[in-house]
């Protein structure tokens, strides 16, 4: 007999009632208190299953329930390249392709390229400039 499967991590999203809370609404509510906030949210779940292999799903949804357009969905996609490429953990090729992706999206928009050495040199001087 085969044993079930185990999942590592739980999740419940659940809108807030009325027209939202602030965060210190949150924060003193009985059931809310220690829970984050948001408008919008995609969800990414990861099943690793045999043979190290992994199945996704992504799940988006607003206040009403309603799933995400496509359009919402592409902006984070975008942002998460860029970011991805900016960290600078990814092998070479793939920081290529997620800032490659990331360009491409501002020539669409008419803009300039930006540049990846440029971007992360004027990350560090920020952060170095930032207090502890």
């Amino acid at each position: 007999m085969t044993e079930p499967y185990r999942y590592k991590v739980g999740y419940c999203i659940e809108p807030f009632p009325g027209d939202g809370l602030t965060r210190e609404e949150i924060e003193n509510h009985e059931k809310f208190a220690g829970w984050g906030g948001t408008d919008k949210f995609i969800l990414c779940s990861i099943l690793e299953v045999a043979d190290g292999a992994s199945s996704f799903q992504v799940i988006t949804s607003d206040h009403r329930r309603q799933e995400l357009p496509s359009a919402e969905v592409y902006k984070m996609v975008l942002l998460m390249a860029r970011q991805l490429a900016i960290g600078g953990t990814l092998t070479p090729q793939m920081t290529t392709i997620c800032w490659d992706m990331f360009n491409s999206n501002l020539i669409m928009m008419g803009l300039p390229q930006q540049n990846l050495g440029k971007v992360r040199a004027m990350f560090a001087e920020h952060e170095a400039k930032e207090p502890n």
